[in-house]
C-alpha cells in the first residue's frame, strides 16, 4: 500500500504544481493584456471624459435654445398672420425721380452737395 499511497502523492504534487503554473500563467497573460490595452487606449486619440461631458453640456444647452427660439418663433408667426396685410410704400420711380430732380434745377437748388 505505501507504494499506492506515494503514487498518490506524487499525483497530487504534480496536480497542485501544474495549477500553480496555471496560475503564474495566468497572472502574467493579464499583465501583458493590460499593458497591451493601456498602449492602445494611450495611443488612440480619444477626448478625456471631461473635455466630453463640457461638449455634450454645450450641446444640450444649445438644443434648448433653439427650442426656446423656435417656438418664438412661431408666436411671431401667428402674430403677422393675424395683422392685416399693409400695403407697401410706394418708391418713386426713376422716371418721378428724374421730373423731381429737373424742379430743383429749376428753382436753382442742386441736389449735389
Amino acid at each position: 500500500m505505501s507504494k499506492q499511497s506515494d503514487i498518490f502523492n506524487d499525483l497530487s504534487k504534480f496536480v497542485l504544481g501544474a495549477a500553480g503554473a496555471a496560475r503564474s500563467a495566468q497572472k502574467e497573460f493579464e499583465t501583458l493584456m493590460q499593458e497591451q490595452i493601456r498602449k492602445y487606449v494611450s495611443s488612440a486619440d480619444w477626448v478625456p471624459r471631461e473635455e466630453f461631458d463640457m461638449v455634450r453640456d454645450a450641446a444640450l444647452s444649445a438644443h434648448e435654445q433653439v427650442k426656446v427660439l423656435t417656438e418664438k418663433v412661431a408666436q411671431l408667426e401667428k402674430q403677422v398672420a393675424k395683422k392685416p396685410a399693409r400695403k407697401p410704400a410706394s418708391r418713386p420711380t426713376k422716371a418721378a425721380g428724374k421730373a423731381a430732380a429737373g424742379k430743383a434745377s429749376s428753382t436753382g437748388k442742386t441736389s449735389k452737395k
